[in-house]
């Protein structure tokens, strides 16, 4: 029994061994088997993994060229989905994301040649949308492709109209020339009427004008005569009203020009001297004095119509009712002839508590450079209290003012303008018409001023006895032809002429 035991076990242990073994290289075989098994599938989720990315790139990539053909062809719906499309192409744009060794942004540049190229149309990079949507400009050429069919409709109705137009042409013609055959007929009986009754009425008439023949010749004799007698009746008028003119201005010569310079009284005197350039005068404020005012100085019993000042002064405060001070402006020899106290103040254009009317013609000499300073002369004179009735503007040379009238005591002679004796009179020159209409002007000034009693005086002396501080040097004719008669160039520049005289102006003021 126990035998059979040990054998039984024996088979068991050996069933055991061999299914072991069975089991273990089953087990083995399926070990293999799943472990290859693995390898191939990682390989292959590896591989799909990758084919996943490359598809998430290659829809990327699409959205992107979706994108970019969406605003080309302008298929959003509003602001905010083509906004969207925007931000899709910015944001794949910049990807670096690779497909087929391809970047999304290379892909970008390729399909933005290629739908550029094919529609002619420009793309703006920072907006990421085309200056015009295919859509925009099918809506431009279905609007263009409308106005040019209603211009072809309007030009047909106008052919159409010209066309309806000619034909009643045509036909108003051919009844415009039917009645006008009538009518030629019509005529040409009437002129053959006509021409029967002219030629008798020809006859008649040369019979009568052989007869008016004699009587026009008489006629004529008749006229000849009377226009003979009435030239000579002008020629004597003429030569009466000369003569009368001549006889009138001979008259007016004759008649006494009053200088009034000869008869002016001292208007006060100097009361008290301050120093060698102050002093005091007996004239203020109740005799309408004013700062500004200036006076030629003369001693007692000096003055003369003709007789040179002894200095001038300029009232520079007035102090009282019959007190002013004054400050010294010229003094002819302060060594020789000084200011004392007496001596009398002069002024022509000024009296106490009177207002002085006078004219002004010329050009007035204030610096002595040959600048006409008739403005400015004008401008002290009425600062002075003196109303200036009229004056000759030499720019437009004109007379302006009110005029000379019964209250004007003197009529101010400035400068006559002059010709140099290099200087030829060529008609047409500005300068020179200039020159001679100024010359006009102040004569007919002056025989105003004959002919009315007001006394004619040079310029230079009326302003010596008003007290004006004169130039040492008065100005010379190449002086005023340099500034106040200098010729203009283009663009209002001196040309090379009165530079000249500018440059010989200046030289000789360095001199002095």
């Amino acid at each position: 029994m126990a035998r059979r035991n040990d054998n039984e076990s024996k088979q068991g242990l050996t069933v055991a061994l061999v299914l072991f073994v069975l089991l273990s290289v089953v087990l083995g075989l399926m070990a293999y088997f799943g472990y290859a098994e693995q390898k191939t599938l990682e390989i292959k989720a590896r591989n799909e993994s990758e084919r996943a990315k490359q598809l998430l790139i290659e829809r990327d990539r699409a959205r992107l060229l979706l994108a970019v053909n969406q605003s080309f062809i302008g298929s959003a719906a509003n602001k905010r989905e083509e906004k969207q499309v925007s931000e899709v192409i910015i944001g794949l744009r910049n990807s670096k994301d690779k497909y087929e060794d391809m970047t999304h942004a290379q892909a970008y540049e390729a399909e933005l040649k290629r739908v550029t190229d094919k529609k002619a149309a420009k793309w703006d990079p920072v907006s990421e949308r085309p200056d015009q949507t295919v859509l925009e400009r099918i809506a431009e050429l279905e609007k263009s492709a409308k106005n040019e069919n209603m211009l072809a409709k309007q030009q047909q109705d106008q052919l159409r109209k010209a066309e309806q137009d000619f034909q009643n042409q045509i036909a108003a013609a051919i009844k415009a020339k039917e009645a006008a055959e009538a009518g030629l007929a019509n005529t040409k009986a009437d002129v053959d009427q006509r021409i029967k009754g002219i030629d008798e009425n020809y006859k008649k008439t040369v019979e009568e004008f052989q007869k008016n023949i004699v009587a026009a010749e008489d006629f004529a004799k008749e006229l000849n005569k009377l226009r003979k007698d009435k030239e000579e009746a002008e020629a004597k008028y003429q030569a009466a009203l000369k003569d009368a003119e001549t006889k009138i201005k001979k008259i007016e010569e004759k008649i006494p020009q009053i200088d009034l310079l000869a008869y002016d009284q001292p208007k006060g005197k100097i009361t008290r001297l301050e120093g060698t350039s102050t002093a005091y005068i007996n004239l203020g404020r109740l005799d309408l004095v004013r700062p500004g005012l200036s006076f030629s100085i003369f001693s007692v019993g000096a003055y003369k119509a003709n007789a040179e000042r002894k200095a001038s002064v300029e009232v520079i405060d007035v102090i009282a009712d019959h007190l002013s001070k004054v400050r010294i402006t010229d003094i002819r020899s302060a060594a020789r002839d000084p200011i004392i106290t007496g001596d009398l103040l002069y002024n022509p254009a000024w009296s106490p508590g009177m207002r002085e009317h006078v004219a002004v013609a010329g050009l007035i000499d204030l610096t002595g450079d040959g600048r006409d300073g008739t403005l400015d002369f004008i401008r002290t004179l009425e600062k002075q209290g003196v109303s200036v009735d009229a004056y000759l503007d030499t720019k437009s040379v004109e007379v302006k003012g009110r005029g000379m009238n019964r209250q004007t005591g003197y009529l101010i002679i400035g400068e006559v303008p002059e010709f140099t004796k290099q200087e030829q009179l060529r008609e047409g020159d500005a300068r020179q018409e200039r020159k001679i209409s100024i010359s006009t002007e102040m004569g007919k000034l002056q025989d105003q001023a004959r002919a009315m009693g007001v006394t004619i005086v040079p310029a230079r002396r009326f302003m010596a006895m008003m007290g004006f501080k004169l130039p040492r040097t008065p100005a010379t004719i190449d002086d005023w032809n340099a500034y106040t008669f200098r010729p203009q160039a283009a663009g209002g520049a001196a040309p090379a002429e009165g530079k000249e005289m500018m440059k010989k102006e200046e030289m000789k003021k360095d001199e002095k």
